[in-house]
């Protein structure tokens, strides 16, 4: 994708399916208030799923602006041994969830 040279398309996601990492670090476009990371774009967010089968563990760093925003394809409501690294507190919604499901949430 040229505005962020990101890999999208079902090539690049058959190509991700095929890799193995110790640790995905990867954003998002949004983060709902029940735990969920969100994007924009279906592509976008076909790829990502490919890296994450792959992952050993997923660190996501996202700004608090995330938390303010609504984007419509779920990408993957992280679970646990899940980090979030962000500059300020979740809502208390989305901390409870996030909470729940087991990630940890680390203020940076």
């Amino acid at each position: 994708k040229a505005q962020n040279c990101g890999l999208t398309g079902p090539t690049a996601a058959e190509m991700a399916g095929r890799w193995r990492c110790d640790t995905l670090v990867t954003g998002c476009g949004s983060i709902s208030p029940d735990g969920w990371l969100l994007d924009y774009h279906e592509d976008e967010v076909a790829v990502t799923r490919a890296m994450l089968a792959g992952a050993a563990r997923l660190v996501i760093v996202a700004d608090s602006a995330k938390f303010l925003r609504a984007a419509p394809c779920r990408v993957v409501r992280p679970g646990r041994g899940a980090v979030l690294v962000t500059e300020a507190t979740p809502p208390a919604a989305t901390r409870k969830a996030l909470l729940a499901a087991g990630v940890k949430s680390v203020v940076a």
